[in-house]
């Protein structure tokens, strides 16, 4: 025998769906939209994976370390790029002899021009290819920042139009001093423009337009003025790094401003102390 329906059963169905209605708006007014945590997770991915290398095989090869830690910039950087562009680490030569030194990440438009020779992850291409170039330490110390400097300095000579930038994974649990970090920039920046003349262009002739760690401490040359301006970034540095590059892409492109730095307007770094130093 089957037995008869319940007169209330649809009244019960009734009363469990107003239930998990309730309770899903309720979840909906708790969990709001947070665009900081968003843009500091970006660090923090970085960050929870940088030591992994080191951490399974200790000292045994520092350049391992330092490739894996390329690899993870890298991938963050192909996951935020507009369609069309490649990330690599490679070289820029004029084909005529003249090269820069190997770069750890070049961001290039093989519809401008394609490279000479590329693997998956490796490109030798002219300079009209590049977009961007970013050097990839691991510690933020003078000979370290010395060696962003010079790597750059020879993209300048061959890429006038390019923006390129230093990034340090550093925890900054040993940071050196606000004017050693001034002192060290100063010191190599110098040793490429040692007139103290005004240079002809803002888009970092020279060496590296941002400088900045995987947390918080992020500096910025404006060769203009031969000043680099130092800035706490509250866990934003990575995220900034981004958009400066995404912008300039986006002003080579002619494209409209969006994605990570549309983002970012709306947060205001931290001066550090002292705010500036000149060069």
């Amino acid at each position: 025998m089957i037995a008869a329906p319940r007169q209330d059963s649809g009244l019960a169905y009734r009363e469990i769906r107003t239930i998990c209605v309730t309770n899903s708006v309720r979840f909906s007014l708790m969990v709001a939209a947070d665009e900081a945590r968003f843009l500091r997770s970006l660090g923090s991915e970085l960050e929870a994976q940088a030591t992994r290398v080191r951490d399974l095989i200790g000292p045994i090869h520092w350049g391992t370390d330092g490739a894996h830690k390329e690899t993870l910039l890298r991938e963050l950087l192909i996951r935020h790029l507009p369609s069309g562009l490649r990330c690599v680490r490679g070289f820029i030569t004029l084909g005529d002899g003249q090269a820069s030194t190997e770069q750890d990440i070049l961001v290039i438009d093989t519809h401008l021009s394609a490279p000479l020779f590329q693997t998956q992850d490796f490109a030798v291409c002219f300079p009209e290819s590049v977009l961007a170039a970013i050097s990839v330490k691991t510690a933020l110390g003078r000979k370290e920042i010395c060696d962003v400097v010079h790597g750059l300095a020879s993209i300048h000579a061959l890429c006038p139009d390019i923006w390129t930038g230093g990034f340090f994974f550093d925890d900054e649990s040993s940071v050196p001093e606000t004017a050693t970090i001034y002192s060290a920039i100063k010191d190599a920046l110098n040793e490429h423009q040692p007139d103290r003349r005004p240079l002809a262009s803002a888009a970092g002739d020279i060496g590296p337009d941002v400088i900045c760690t995987m947390r918080s401490l992020l500096f910025k040359v404006d060769y203009s003025r031969r000043e680099i301006q130092g800035f706490s970034c509250d866990g934003l540095a990575p995220a900034v790094l981004l958009s400066k590059v995404l912008g300039h892409i986006d002003r080579k492109r002619r494209a409209t401003n969006g994605g990570i730095s549309r983002l970012l307007d709306r947060f205001r770094p931290d001066l550090l102390t002292p705010p500036s130093a000149s060069f």
